[in-house]
């Protein structure tokens, strides 16, 4: 089952720009967090741009090899099953998993406060706000966003909220906790009602998700959710360490 292109030419100019440019924040911010995470001021100057260099070639790993295919049309098949596009998404997922287990998941946990782990995740607000346009524009199916079954935006404002709580001085280690449940539940809610969309398992009634197989429409999948699985695990690994560091 092919055919996608023609339904992402729904997708006004603006919200492909905005989309876009999501995309770049987090990517920058991440890139950014990554870097500091692992170099300190004190590494030569030749490691640091090394590790840089590292850190910018696996994070564009996640965005050039899906968004190449998906322009080349080479995901824009559904059956027979496996389908291409979910194929690269549950790859990237298990990459996502072992990358957050890993010493790099580690770094970046004790290097950087709750709050901004916490804080991070604010992407996700905007990016429901998005899908809820989509859906008036004819992208996406409705059950996508917040007059559906994706409740996701709570966890992008709760972030924000969580966030200030801890710069202001709360503590409450329970309440990050709890933050973090909810929001990876829900994102996992998520990931399951737009599986269940994809033209793969397409429902009578509804309009198909056509994202994971569509430029730069893949990015969704395969590097914003990735990104905040990767936040959720580094929160918990945050939480079991004994101290809050002194840096932000």
């Amino acid at each position: 089952m092919t055919g996608s292109t023609p339904v992402a030419a729904m997708a006004s100019t603006g919200s492909v720009a905005f989309f876009v440019l999501l995309v770049l924040v987090v990517f920058y911010v991440f890139s950014k967090a990554a870097a500091r995470a692992t170099t300190t001021e004190a590494d030569p100057k030749r490691s640091r741009v090394r590790a840089a260099f590292a850190i910018v070639l696996v994070l564009l790993g996640w965005l050039v090899v899906p968004g190449m295919l998906a322009a080349r049309g080479a995901l824009d098949r559904w059956s027979p099953m496996p389908a291409p596009p979910l194929v690269v998404i549950a790859l990237l997922t298990l990459a996502t998993l072992g990358l957050a287990l890993s010493p790099f998941g580690g770094k970046v946990a004790r290097r950087f406060t709750l709050a901004a782990l916490v804080g991070f995740q604010f992407f996700r607000a905007p990016l429901e706000l998005l899908l809820n346009r989509l859906s008036h524009e004819g992208l996406v199916p409705a059950a996508m966003t917040f007059h559906g079954r994706n409740f996701d935006i709570v966890s992008g404002i709760l972030a924000a909220l969580v966030a200030m709580y801890w710069l202001g001085g709360g503590r409450s280690r329970a309440a990050v906790a709890v933050w973090n449940v909810i929001g990876l539940v829900l994102l996992a809610n998520v990931v399951m009602i737009a599986v269940r969309l994809t033209p793969a398992f397409g429902v009578e009634g509804q309009p198909a998700n056509v994202l994971p197989a569509v430029f730069p429409w893949v990015w969704l999948p395969t590097f914003l959710v990735q990104a905040a699985l990767f936040g959720h695990i580094v929160v918990f690994r945050a939480l079991a360490r004994p101290a809050e560091p002194a840096q932000a």
